[in-house]
């Protein structure tokens, strides 16, 4: 990306105040929140998909999880908790728990300001993506 910031919304006119930069970080983040919506419905369809899998392994469970974890990190997205009455935008685990051989998948969200962790079942609930919550520093620096 060699563009500079100098540039500005009409051709031959240098972008020298803050408010003309900002507008254009605006559009640019907001061409970035549209092309991220059709990832996140096909992530969607993938959890839809997955709903009730278990892959057969503690490795492999953690695996998935990993993976759409990191996926939905990039797509800035969480999915619900599955836990009766919760429902708090997470990020899913899998971790050994007690008997079971393949491991358990969890979730993890913060509820004021302290971490929890719902523990589902060895098998992937139906999940549905949320948006992600504001990130903790970037409430504090508004």
């Amino acid at each position: 990306m060699s563009r500079s910031l100098s540039r500005a919304d009409e051709p031959g006119e240098p972008a020298t105040d803050w408010h003309t930069v900002q507008r254009r970080i605006e559009r640019l983040d907001e061409a970035v929140t549209i092309a991220q919506r059709p990832l996140q419905e096909e992530l969607q369809a993938l959890l839809d998909d997955l709903a009730g899998c278990s892959f057969g392994s503690l490795a492999d469970n953690t695996a998935a999880a990993n993976a759409i974890r990191f996926l939905m990190l990039r797509l800035e997205v969480r999915v619900e908790c599955p836990r009766e009455g919760c429902h708090e935008a997470s990020l899913i685990r899998c971790r050994p728990a007690g008997r079971t051989r393949h491991g358990s998948f969890e979730f993890e969200h913060r509820r004021n300001g302290r971490l929890s962790t719902h523990a589902a079942s060895t098998k992937l609930p139906a999940l549905k993506l949320v948006p992600a919550p504001p990130h903790a520093r970037r409430k504090q620096a508004k």
